[in-house]
């Protein structure tokens, strides 16, 4: 190809002739209709891209410039002479009715560009209708669309929607960027605590007021969303339900036996609710006996029956808020450290409450001296948690002892995680977005360039990842407390004290991370043709988003992989470049990483990752040692 063929727009701007932009275009057509998905493959999209590239330079190799109106007649051509008829029907329909909205709006270049967004709509509308969704679902995914669209024609910059519609970057979650949402969100249990009373008192209570304050989060928060205290705020909870067992109990015991008369109940209720711990000696009841050996069986039996009873209506109320609370797949609960008596019985009875109905996360964490070792206080519990992996259960395990001892570490559900040596609660992720690798390595290859070249190409991809997020970053914190009446309002985000109904919330939503993840790192180093190691790679990213830190003054965090985008990054690259073995001839870039030695990736990525470790799940000793 001509190296300075231009490209001349409907402007009369000419640009630089970008061979992936007329692959992406083509990918569209092919994705406008799910019927074309299930009938097409990527080669069928390459076959094409390629017979239009050998078009292009047969014909305009000697001239200065080629215009857009004559590329997407040549787009057509290929799809007439390679007889996708159908795929030729849509692009070509859909050339028509953008001719007509230019003209419609030739002097309105801003309606213009509205129309187009909407108009992409209708390319969608296969996916928006799919699933036998309920009319509301519909409603919702065309306002996801339009918020997308617009999101794309007049808040991100151009510069990086060029990247990300042609699959360098990925930037996550963009139709939520119009109202400025928070991704992901570690919640302090105890704010709602401090707001209701009642959460110490009920324990039936307690759950639903948890399900308000989650739900009331959602609503200013996409993301994810992660509770680290539950068995703290939960202890109150049951030792309350204790004690109104064990008066009832008492009382009732003490009536059918014909002794409530002799017995002073009321001294007794005083020392129950004056109770810190469901952990007692009933000797000390045995003052209000009378010497009566009965009434000493019966505090006895009070005693134990109120544990039970206590413990049985615990377990309901985790079994009902597990399988109940709306919007489940996002939040992750982590247990397994509290070593009290009521602590213990709250993870107990929360293990034994899973099953394979349940979305919410769990985080079972680790450590030594709690529950790592077999004569740790916890290791029942542990072992009763790794009991849940054979079943299949969302449990995931994080071994506090691979840090450093202070930094605090919150892992969710998707393998993201928050790591900082500040507290963790009231913070959480502000947005992602992704680079891919493999690309970079797979144009290095074909370019034949070198090694310092490949470098170079990868540092520019990370500024361009970097500024994207600054610019959202900035465009967030023009938001005001009003715009987020709950997470800043009601003090839930860290430093959110003190902001005023009218003012910028940028001094609280500093304390976020902004993650910047990598896609494709395995598949790049194969694509290369000289060596290089992964963790040189990785190395020289972790240099620069440490140097990102310190320059800009926001917590920028690596995160390994995500599997749906992985998946996307790879389905343009096998549009444009074709099948590469072991490259793209396969479904998905990898996503998790083979273990390494020394706890390299647990202390790299500090935005979370995903490991490779096979299990003997029927092997209790082999799922422990993991």
């Amino acid at each position: 190809m001509n190296e300075g063929l231009k490209v001349l727009k409907r402007d009369n701007k000419k640009v630089d002739f970008n061979g992936e932009k007329i692959a992406i275009a083509i990918k569209k057509a092919f994705d406008s209709r799910e019927e074309f998905i299930e009938k097409y493959t990527d080669d069928d999209i390459n076959k094409v891209y390629n017979s239009v590239l050998e078009d292009i330079y047969d014909n305009y190799f000697e001239k200065a410039y080629i215009k857009v109106e004559e590329i997407q007649d040549i787009i057509e051509k290929m799809l007439m002479k390679l007889s996708y008829q159908d795929v030729y029907e849509s692009f070509s329909n859909y050339r028509d009715k953008r001719s007509e909205s230019r003209k419609m709006f030739l002097s309105e270049p801003k309606q213009h560009k509205l129309l187009k967004a909407i108009e992409k709509i209708t390319l969608k509308q296969d996916i928006i209708l799919k699933n036998n969704e309920t009319p509301m679902d519909v409603l919702l995914n065309y306002g996801k669309i339009i918020s997308e669209e617009i999101s794309n024609a007049y808040l991100i910059n151009n510069k990086y929607i060029g990247y990300h519609e042609s699959g360098q970057i990925y930037i996550s979650d963009v139709e939520y960027y119009p109202v400025g949402a928070l991704d992901s969100l570690v919640i302090d249990l105890n704010k709602m605590v401090d707001k209701n009373n009642k959460c110490n008192y009920d324990m039936l209570s307690c759950f639903e007021y948890i399900k308000l304050f989650l739900i009331n989060c959602s609503k200013e928060q996409y993301g994810n969303q992660g509770l680290m205290n539950i068995d703290e705020i939960l202890k109150e909870s049951l030792l309350n339900t204790f004690k109104e067992e064990f008066k009832t109990k008492i009382y009732e015991y003490l009536d059918f036996n014909g002794y409530i008369d002799i017995v002073d109940i009321d001294s007794i209720n005083r020392d129950i609710i004056k109770l810190n711990t469901m952990l007692i000696d009933i000797d000390n009841y045995y003052k209000y006996s009378k010497k009566i050996k009965q009434i000493e069986f019966i505090f006895e039996k009070a005693y134990e029956s109120s544990i039970l009873s206590a413990e049985k209506i615990l377990y309901k109320s985790l079994y009902s808020f597990l399988h109940t609370y709306i919007n489940n797949n996002k939040l992750t609960i982590s247990i397994g450290l509290d070593t009290s008596y009521e602590g213990r019985m709250i993870t107990k009875n929360y293990l034994l409450s899973l099953d394979d109905k349940v979305e919410i996360n769990t985080l079972f964490s680790l450590s030594k001296g709690i529950n790592y070792d077999k004569k740790d206080i916890n290791y029942d519990l542990f072992v009763l948690a790794s009991s849940t992996l054979e079943k299949g259960y969302k449990i995931n395990f994080n071994i506090l002892d691979y840090y450093e001892k202070d930094l605090n570490i919150f892992y969710f559900g998707d393998g993201s995680c928050l790591m900082d040596s500040k507290p963790l609660s009231g913070r959480g992720f502000l947005s992602k977005t992704y680079l891919n690798l493999a690309r970079i390595g797979i144009k290095n290859n074909k370019l034949g360039e070198t090694k310092e070249m490949f470098f170079v190409e990868l540092e520019h991809i990370l500024d361009i990842v970097k500024d994207q997020l600054i610019e959202r970053f900035n465009f967030q914190s023009e938001k005001k407390a009003s715009d987020f009446q709950f997470i800043i309002g009601e003090n839930i985000y860290a430093d959110s004290k003190g902001i005023k109904h009218n003012e910028k919330i940028k001094k609280s939503i500093k304390n976020g991370f902004l993650g910047i993840g990598i896609i494709g790192l395995s598949e790049c180093i194969k694509s290369l043709d000289y060596k290089i190691s992964d963790e040189e790679i990785v190395e020289y990213i972790k240099n620069l988003i440490n140097i990102y830190k310190k320059d800009h003054n926001l917590n920028f965090v690596l995160i390994g992989p995500n599997i749906d985008i992985s998946k996307e990054f790879i389905d343009i690259d096998r549009a444009i470049y074709g099948d590469i073995k072991d490259v793209t001839s396969k479904d998905c870039y990898d996503y998790e990483f083979n273990q390494k030695n020394n706890n390299y990736y647990q202390t790299t990525f500090d935005g979370g990752y995903s490991i490779i470790k096979d299990i003997d799940y029927k092997d209790e000793e082999s799922v422990i040692e993991f």
